[in-house]
């Protein structure tokens, strides 16, 4: 819930802190009825040093082995700086040939030049790869303005109206990258 509201183009910020501004939306689409600012800022400083955001979906481990046998496997992620250190603690980091954190590169998708950050580590050209996000306009969209193919991770569907191709989950990604790439 928080996620499409947050990335929908009318949402407005209404705070000058984001962060603040997604945990009172977070809060409020949980209905709660005070904000408790203080809880918020030691989620931050969690945050700021391990990421919240770490829940594997299952089967991801399976799907990341099958796909590393046979296709490169790079990440792109708008975060703070511990894309890194989360996917080694998680013990998915040896799946990827290179991490590229916003953070680090002083950008975030959908910027073309997060994008080409990763195309130029990994030396490929555009055109031979795709790319997987969960929110279409900054995945999706990034993508395709530097010529990747760009595919929606869509795992509860509900996204069927966005003019691209979607996998519910990454075990199907396979079966996808192989295909002709359909819109």
């Amino acid at each position: 819930g928080v996620r499409r509201v947050l990335f929908r183009s009318s949402y407005g910020r209404g705070h000058a802190d984001s962060w603040i501004s997604y945990m009172q939306e977070l809060a409020r689409l949980a209905r709660v009825s005070h904000f408790p600012v203080e809880a918020f800022e030691r989620l931050r400083q969690y945050h700021d040093t391990e990421n919240l955001w770490e829940d594997i979906i299952e089967g991801t481990e399976a799907a990341l082995t099958s796909l590393a046998h046979r296709f490169r496997l790079g990440i792109i992620s708008n975060a703070n700086g511990t894309v890194r250190k989360a996917f080694a603690r998680l013990r998915l980091g040896h799946f990827f040939e290179t991490i590229v954190d916003s953070a680090e590169e002083g950008c975030e998708k959908p910027d073309p030049r997060i994008f080409r950050v990763a195309l130029n580590r990994m030396q490929v050209d555009p055109a031979e790869v795709a790319y997987v996000g969960d929110v279409f306009r900054v995945d999706v969209i990034g993508a395709r303005g530097v010529g990747m193919r760009g595919i929606l991770l869509d795992i509860h569907g509900n996204h069927a109206d966005k003019p691209c191709e979607r996998v519910r989950s990454l075990a199907d990604l396979q079966g996808v990258l192989t295909a002709q790439p359909q819109e």
